[in-house]
């Protein structure tokens, strides 16, 4: 077994425990909007403003969840197995060689839809209806890799979650 400063799994922990958080929040969400998806521009022009709301926080959730996976959990798992400090194109290569996401280029794909939905100024309904569906459709992917990264943890590093 190998002994990890307490320092940088405390570190890791702590922004596991927000991640699992943030991925409880996006999969309540997204439960409330299957019924929606796929999205059409005209479609979302005539949503509910409850419904619109529910999207909103999808997108918002989807975000967070994304960021804290990537700035946070990433980079603490390689600070606490000692890696050098990296370029996050490395750092993505690393979580992929160790089975954490499944590839390089689907998570900058998540990057870029994330950047995307946060801008404010989309004013193609048909352009947004398409983002938000391919959030709709990515998030399962981001829940997976939270529960990928925990079990990577567990079995081994062999780090306690709880």
């Amino acid at each position: 077994m190998t002994i990890f400063d307490q320092t940088y799994v405390t570190q890791f922990v702590q922004n596991l425990e927000k991640c699992e958080k943030a991925k409880n929040n996006l999969e309540y969400t997204l439960t409330g909007l299957q019924d929606i998806f796929p999205l059409d521009g005209e479609k979302l022009a005539n949503l509910s403003r409850e419904m619109v709301e529910k999207i909103d926080a999808m997108s918002t959730r989807f975000s967070r969840l994304q960021d804290l996976l990537g700035n946070r959990v990433f980079r603490s798992l390689t600070l606490l197995e000692s890696e050098p400090r990296q370029r996050f194109l490395d750092v993505l290569n690393l979580m992929e060689s160790r089975g954490i996401i499944e590839s390089t280029q689907n998570w900058i794909e998540l990057r870029n839809m994330r950047n995307e939905a946060s801008h404010d100024y989309i004013e193609d309904t048909d352009k947004l209806a398409v983002v938000l569906t391919d959030i709709f459709t990515q998030a399962p992917l981001l829940i997976e890799t939270v529960n990928q990264v925990e079990r990577y943890a567990t079995d081994v590093l062999q780090v306690s979650l709880s």
